[in-house]
């Protein structure tokens, strides 16, 4: 383990960490109860960085066009640090949702396998195909985060992250020689 290291883990809805609220899934409450969360971290924790998922080619693919944080703290010491890949990032390594779902069709073409086109457990909009693609990327996502965090070297850090990465990236922190504690899994969960 590095000496003094640690990584406060704040899982999150992305549609709460954007204060998306035109889906009206989320109201002014809930962003004030995830504003005070996140300003109670960083006091108790003495957190001396911020690490979020995003990046602002982000808003090129959603409707989101910045995170509460980056409102918040731009103009601070605690602006956070966006450690997200770029869309040409991904592309480039060939980790775009589209690059590896054209690999696993070819590899599937070329292995006479019957592509399968089922619905995904996790979500029912989304073929498993779409989904084995979204895990793909993200465990190269999420790795890259650990990297970047452990290249700035700054301790006690807080990420902030999407729910469904909390735990995965809890345990490559400690894979990877940095102590980490999750903070929240899901915070304020939105139905």
């Amino acid at each position: 383990m590095l000496d003094n290291a640690i990584v406060y883990v704040f899982g999150t809805d992305h549609d709460l960490q954007c204060g998306d609220v035109r889906r009206q899934r989320i109201s002014s409450i809930h962003i004030q109860q995830y504003q005070d969360a996140i300003q109670s971290v960083i006091e108790s924790k003495k957190i001396r960085i911020i690490f979020e998922e995003w990046h602002p080619t982000v808003r090129e693919q959603t409707s989101y066009n910045n995170t509460l944080l980056q409102t918040w703290y731009s103009d601070t010491e605690f602006a956070p640090h966006h450690i997200d890949l770029s869309r040409e990032d991904r592309a480039r390594i060939g980790c775009s949702r589209e690059c590896i779902n054209i690999q696993m069709h070819l590899k599937a073409f070329f292995d006479n396998q019957e592509q399968s086109e089922s619905v995904c457990p996790k979500d029912p909009r989304k073929t498993t195909t779409d989904c084995d693609c979204e895990l793909l990327v993200d465990e190269i996502r999420e790795r890259v985060w650990v990297s970047r965090i452990r290249k700035k070297n700054i301790w006690p850090a807080l990420l902030v992250c999407g729910s469904n990465h909390t735990v995965k990236v809890h345990d490559l922190f400690g894979r990877f020689g940095v102590k980490s504690n999750i903070l929240y899994r899901d915070f304020g969960k939105i139905p």
